[in-house]
């Protein structure tokens, strides 16, 4: 009766010990692959846009004719390292169909963000797109903040 209650006792630990993996022969443990550092990358700040009234084409030529230009001007100065502009096809009536994504060095860079850019908007005049209310449609229905994740050696 004893002896069957110490053989599984012993089975589970034999199991414990094998599973532990295999020992190299000076006994120390076997060598894992190395995991990549994640590191923080830079800082992107998105607008999502929703054109309305058949209105994409026309809010495309305001932002190209102003915003763009403005983080054209912004690059250049060094206040942002790039700018996009992307399309894609909303998945519902109150999705997205514009982006607008300006990259920025570190969370550092935002402070102060509007303080920055006020000389780039003030040198130049905004270019009006005819037939277009900015309000309705060319509504940003959200923003977002994220940081690029980069992978180290």
């Amino acid at each position: 009766m004893v002896r069957r209650t110490i053989s599984p006792l012993l089975a589970a630990v034999a199991m414990l010990v094998g599973a532990a993996g295999p020992v190299t022969a000076q006994g120390a443990p076997p060598t894992l692959p190395s995991l990549p550092v994640v590191e923080d990358g830079s800082v992107w700040k998105v607008d999502y846009i929703r054109s309305r009234n058949r209105k994409q084409r026309a809010c495309l030529q305001f932002y190209g004719a102003n915003w763009r230009v403005n983080r054209a001007e912004a690059k250049r100065t060094g206040l942002v390292l790039s700018y996009m502009i992307w399309t894609a096809e909303p998945v519902g009536p109150d999705d997205w169909d514009i982006m607008l994504a300006t990259e920025y060095r570190n969370y550092a860079a935002l402070d102060g963000l509007e303080e920055k850019f006020r000389p780039i908007l003030a040198a130049r005049t905004r270019v009006v797109v005819p037939d277009l209310d900015l309000a309705t449609d060319c509504a940003i229905i959200g923003s977002r903040t994220t940081r690029q994740v980069e992978f180290g050696k």
